[in-house]
């Protein structure tokens, strides 16, 4: 399962690629940086993460989300967003609560259709 990981915002400290890069759990997901569109404005970084399964992604998700949230409560820290996309489904990570996480997993997952594994 291909999914897309935006990152908005805050360019100070260890970005996520790194984070994820450190974390063991997240070292079950293929992950790239991807360049961004030309024009494109505010995306800090865009990282492409492959999993075999949704609890690989769902292990991701938490991965992300423990970095959202650590960089959150720094002081004076500039609000940071992170996107997940697959396919037309666009979601936004705001919070590390299991129930959370499952939500999400679900509505990435909800369809099994090839044309969203597919490389754009």
């Amino acid at each position: 399962m291909q999914v897309l990981i935006k990152v908005d915002g805050d360019s100070e400290g260890p970005g996520l690629m790194a984070w994820l890069h450190a974390d063991p759990v997240s070292k079950q997901a293929e992950l790239s940086a991807v360049a961004g569109e030309p024009g494109q404005m505010g995306a800090g970084e865009i990282i492409q993460a492959v999993t075999q399964d949704s609890i690989a992604l769902g292990n991701l998700l938490v991965a992300v989300g423990t970095w959202w949230d650590a960089r959150r409560r720094r002081p004076g820290a500039v609000p940071t967003q992170v996107f997940i996309e697959r396919g037309e489904i666009h979601l936004t990570v705001t919070s590390t609560d299991p129930d959370d996480i499952q939500r999400i997993v679900e509505s990435l997952t909800c369809r099994d259709d090839n044309d969203l594994d597919q490389p754009q």
